[in-house]
C-alpha cells in the first residue's frame, strides 16, 4: 500500500501535469487569437507580388481528337487564351469578336491543347475568366441518334482553381462553391477574376469544380478536357502572361 507521502506526491504530480496542459492549451489559443486580431495590412504583407501578370482566359466547347485512329470527343471542353478564340465570323475575341456562349471556337491555325500559363516565383497572376460554354450540354451532337456523344454534364458553371498556389484577394480566388462561403463559379456568359500568388517553383494543376464528376466526384470536367496548368519558373524568369 502507498504511504501518505507517496499519495501526496502523486497528487502533486497530477496537478503539475494538469497545469502544464492548461498553459499549453492557453498559449495555443492566444496564438490563434493574436493571428485573428492582426490588422489586415499585416496579414496582406505576407504576400508581396514582384509583378502582377494578367491572363485573359475563356472556357469553350471544343471538339477534341485524341489520336490518329479516330478516338475523339466532339463535345470536348477546354480553357484557352482569349486571343486564340474567334467568333462565328472568324474574328478574334480580343479584337472585337462576339463573345457569345456556345458560338465561339478555337482559331483554325491553333491545335487544341491544354492551356499552360507560366509565371515566375514571387509573381502574382490574375486570371480574367469568362465562361463561353453553350448553355445546353453536348452542343455538337449529330442529328443521328447513333452518333450522339453524351459526355457533358447538365451543369454549365465553371471556375479556375489552381491547387498549390496562394489566394491573394480572399476566398473568392479559390473558385469554389462550398459550405457557407458562397459560390465563386461562373454561369455561361459571366466573367470574374481570380488572383493567385506563386509562392514556390513547380507545376500546379488548374481544374474547374463547376461540375464535379469522375474521380469520385473530385475531377471536375477534367475528363472532358477542361483543365490547365500553371508552371512557376525560377524567380525573375519569363512568363506567358501579360505584365
Amino acid at each position: 500500500m502507498m504511504n501518505e507521502n507517496s499519495i501526496m506526491a502523486s497528487i502533486a504530480l497530477r496537478r503539475d501535469n494538469d497545469a502544464v496542459r492548461f498553459f499549453v492549451r492557453l498559449g495555443g489559443l492566444l496564438v490563434l487569437a493574436a493571428a485573428g486580431l492582426l490588422p489586415a495590412r499585416q496579414v496582406d504583407a505576407a504576400i508581396s507580388c514582384t509583378r502582377t501578370l494578367v491572363a485573359d482566359v475563356v472556357a469553350i466547347d471544343q471538339p477534341l481528337m485524341f489520336n490518329r485512329l479516330g478516338a475523339q470527343n466532339v463535345n470536348g471542353m477546354m480553357f484557352a487564351l482569349r486571343q486564340d478564340v474567334v467568333d462565328e465570323q472568324q474574328k478574334p475575341l480580343h479584337k472585337g469578336g462576339a463573345a457569345q456562349p456556345g458560338r465561339v471556337t478555337l482559331r483554325p491555325d491553333k491545335r487544341p491543347r491544354p492551356l499552360v500559363l507560366r509565371v515566375a516565383e514571387g509573381d502574382c497572376v490574375k486570371v480574367n475568366l469568362q465562361n463561353l460554354l453553350a448553355t445546353q450540354a453536348n452542343p455538337r451532337n449529330a442529328s443521328a441518334p447513333e452518333l450522339q456523344v453524351d459526355d457533358q454534364v447538365r451543369g454549365r458553371q465553371i471556375g479556375f482553381k489552381v491547387n498549390g498556389m496562394q489566394v491573394v484577394g480572399g476566398i473568392g480566388d479559390i473558385a469554389a462553391n462550398s459550405g457557407r462561403n458562397g459560390s465563386f463559379l461562373l454561369a455561361p456568359g459571366a466573367s470574374r477574376s481570380y488572383t493567385l500568388y506563386a509562392e514556390r517553383e513547380g507545376a500546379f494543376l488548374a481544374t474547374s469544380d463547376g461540375a464535379t464528376f469522375g474521380g469520385e466526384g473530385t475531377a471536375g470536367n477534367a475528363g472532358n478536357g477542361l483543365f490547365a496548368q500553371v508552371v512557376v519558373v525560377p524567380r525573375g524568369g519569363g512568363s506567358t502572361a501579360t505584365p
